[in-house]
């Protein structure tokens, strides 16, 4: 019965898309476009700098306090999805509890300074909001709600969960070859790339179908964060809502930015729905911390 309703699907959504090629072909366009023109020279040089910084960490040696501050910086400098690569190998070698993962999951899992001022700031929020503003509006709500997790579990305990996940001590050996941090940096990229094209597609569909109704319009820029942003930027709303509502955006990363993780993160058993939830919360603070700051 499975398999029939799984062939069923697989029939539905071929016709489906043959009659909508136009929207198919058009969405495809726009998200590769996106990918070459905007992500790659942006993106690229940063996974090969932070593949490099990766590769040359020995996860077994690394004490409590320091795996968080790995994690952290990672988090902060390298941006999606080497975060999360990050904590399921810091994870996979105990080093972090399973609570304290999850706790640092929206806040590694970001994106990185050079995608923030050299695209989001670049293109649409420099005219909005100052960038010193703009990076404590992004990393406040992350930074309070890991800290508000970690403190949490201190004061609770919980023991660390043993559970060993599929990354290998020989594959963690292997990332300091030149040509693994190259293979990672173009795995990545096209997985990026691929994700981007996807949501594309998804975001056309969507708007085609459901019309231009503002709400709508709000949901399908969430679908993907690069596609997204520009959206919203040409949206005729009030400039505090335009602005709050893009880097509420740039919080939550995008729908696409989630399936990105979790492909690349298929091997770990941290929870995706903590992750998901995090920056759902982080996401909303992030728009009332920018909303009313530009209103007061």
């Amino acid at each position: 019965m499975k398999q029939f309703i799984r062939i069923l699907c697989f029939v539905i959504l071929i016709l489906f898309t043959c009659m909508n090629s136009a929207l198919v072909v058009s969405g495809a366009s726009d998200g590769l476009h996106l990918w070459y023109s905007s992500l790659v020279p942006v993106i690229l040089p940063f996974l090969l700098i932070s593949g490099l910084f990766t590769a040359s960490i020995d996860y077994n040696r690394l004490s409590a306090s320091a795996s968080i501050l790995v994690l952290i910086v990672c988090g902060i400098f390298c941006g999606y999805p080497i975060g999360a690569v990050t904590a399921g190998k810091l994870y996979d070698k105990n080093a972090v509890s399973y609570k304290t993962a999850c706790a640092l999951l929206p806040l590694c899992n970001n994106v990185s300074p050079m995608f923030l001022y050299g695209f989001i700031h670049k293109n649409y929020t420099g005219s909005l909001i100052p960038f010193t503003k703009l990076i404590f509006c992004i990393y406040a709500p992350q930074l309070l709600y890991a800290f508000i997790l970690i403190l949490y579990e201190t004061v609770y305990g919980g023991k660390k969960n043993s559970y060993s996940n599929h990354f290998s001590a020989e594959c963690a050996a292997s990332d300091m070859s030149e040509n693994s941090i190259l293979d990672t940096a173009v795995h990545t990229i096209t997985i990026i790339g691929m994700y981007v094209i996807i949501f594309s597609i998804i975001d056309n569909i969507l708007s085609a179908k459901l019309g231009n109704n503002i709400y709508i319009t709000v949901f399908t820029c969430f679908l993907e964060i690069t596609k997204g942003c520009g959206k919203l930027f040409s949206m005729n709303i009030p400039a505090n809502i335009k602005t709050a509502l893009i880097l509420s955006l740039v919080s939550f990363g995008g729908i696409s930015a989630i399936f990105q993780s979790i492909h690349l993160l298929k091997k770990s058993k941290l929870s995706f729905i903590h992750y998901v939830c995090g920056k759902l919360i982080c996401s909303i603070l992030t728009f009332l911390l920018v909303y009313t700051n530009m209103i007061s």
